[in-house]
């Protein structure tokens, strides 16, 4: 009796312990992937037959065009930190007289955003009655580190940036729901609305708007002096 008894446990404890259930365990039976960190420049785009650089992702695209000039001068950057408030940032620079601020722009500009965004500002609330709180932190946040990056530029090399400049437009999306568009210069950023509409989330900044003319003046440095 006691042989048969043993029998009969050693046969169903599998089934005691639901040990054949173990695969069907979403703990055990799905390997999440640790979200990865990510950066992508103008290093990463291929060149075409056509002479144009491109980047294709299952979320975004870049492409950029060098036109008549013997090189390019234009740049790009994105950054995804899934880690901190699922942060991307989409940046293109503009160069012109060179490629020495748009370069510089790409190797500095989200990273120094991303470390003003994460420890100089207060988080963002995710409720709708506080959405808007912490914009204006937010804002001053991003005006001082692009003036920060700009006195940095200017110091680096006075005899080139006084004839080589670049423009700076990036989309900082926070939590896929908060949208911030930074924009210097005359580059353009166009969003979609949810019937399909281009909505213009940029203005630009031209010595022909009377009104910016003389700020521009004064950031002569990065623009070019010559209006």
């Amino acid at each position: 009796m006691y042989a048969y008894v043993q029998c009969l446990v050693k046969y169903h404890q599998p089934l005691m312990k639901a040990q054949k259930l173990i695969q069907y365990d979403m703990m055990r039976s799905f390997h999440f992937e640790t979200p990865q960190f990510i950066q992508m420049g103008f290093k990463d785009l291929d060149i075409g037959k056509d002479q144009c650089w491109h980047l294709k992702h299952k979320c975004f695209a870049y492409c950029a065009n060098q036109g008549q000039r013997e090189y390019m001068e234009d740049r790009m950057h994105y950054m995804h930190d899934p880690a901190n408030n699922n942060l991307s940032i989409f940046s293109i620079f503009d160069g012109h007289g060179g490629k020495f601020v748009s370069e510089y722009l790409e190797e500095h500009f989200s990273r120094n955003i991303r470390h003003r965004i994460l420890f100089g500002i207060p988080s963002r609330r995710l409720s709708f009655s506080k959405a808007n709180e912490p914009f204006q932190a937010v804002k001053e946040a991003i005006v001082k580190e692009v003036h920060k990056i700009d006195d940095e530029i200017g110091r680096l090399n006075p005899r080139k940036t006084s004839f080589t400049g670049s423009t700076l437009i990036s989309a900082i999306l926070e939590h896929n729901r908060f949208l911030t568009v930074v924009n210097v210069g005359d580059s353009r950023a166009v969003g979609c609305d949810h019937r399909g509409k281009a909505v213009v989330l940029s203005k630009d900044h031209k010595p022909s708007d009377v009104s910016l003319f003389w700020d521009l003046k004064l950031k002569s440095k990065v623009f070019g002096q010559n209006f």
